[in-house]
């Protein structure tokens, strides 16, 4: 029988898992049915419940009307009154005034990825779920679900987290650029001390020009009394 179950995961974080695959006779349409009833429950708990209210609250408090269509006026404002025809006479609006889907004027005004553009998306994934669930459609009803979860998951990443990002970044370009200073005035505080070994570099090579490149740097160490390595004296007189 193609139902089975199966785990995932482990300690803490460990799920039973339904699979239903093919083919799909009587019993497998009737588990994905009573799978889309025990969703269809879940978008009524407190989980959901909570994303919903959130989104609610957040569209209340920049002035948003709870309905399906909203005028956006010149000012800022919004409205939920509008005149009749204005779909076919949109002058019927007045000058500068605008009007449309609720929460997709929502981003006009906040912008997309504001806090009351998120709010707003929510409230559309979870309408389109809704809808999705109703008419058994468990395609979509996955699709828009991840889809939600993701916003949520974006959303807390941006409003958390992106000042200590945007802070860890400012760190990371002013210990750059103090390195960059840094290593600057040390070169700078070298250059004579390196050119000394250069001009004994070519004092070396003037009477021995055939010598590698290693065997000059180990002359120029003995010559100079030098305590850093030939390796290093290599790389240097070879810049």
């Amino acid at each position: 029988m193609p139902i089975r179950k199966r785990t995932r995961g482990t300690g803490i974080t460990e799920q039973e898992l339904t699979v239903v695959e093919a083919p799909f006779g009587k019993e497998e349409t009737e588990k994905f049915r009573e799978m889309f009833r025990r969703l269809a429950a879940d978008t009524k708990e407190p989980a959901v419940k909570k994303i919903e209210a959130w989104a609610r609250d957040i569209l209340v408090e920049a002035g948003v009307p709870d309905t399906k269509w909203a005028k956006l006026s010149a000012d800022g404002t919004f409205s939920g009154d509008l005149p009749d025809g204005w779909e076919k006479d949109p002058s019927l609006l007045g000058p500068r005034n605008s009007a449309g889907n609720t929460l997709s004027l929502v981003s006009d005004k906040f912008g997309w990825d504001s806090l009351e553009g998120y709010a707003a998306r929510a409230l559309q994934k979870l309408s389109l779920i809704q809808f999705a669930i109703k008419h058994d459609d468990g395609h979509h009803t996955v699709d828009w679900a991840i889809e939600l979860g993701a916003l949520m998951q974006e959303r807390i990443m941006k409003f958390r987290h992106q000042t200590d990002a945007e802070r860890g970044l400012n760190l990371v370009q002013r210990l750059t650029a103090g390195r960059d200073r840094f290593n600057a005035d040390r070169a700078a505080k070298l250059a004579p001390e390196y050119e000394r070994w250069r001009e004994e570099r070519d004092k070396v090579l003037r009477v021995n020009p055939k010598l590698s490149k290693t065997s000059v740097a180990g002359h120029v160490k003995k010559n100079l009394g030098l305590d850093r390595s030939v390796r290093h004296i290599t790389r240097i007189l070879s810049d």
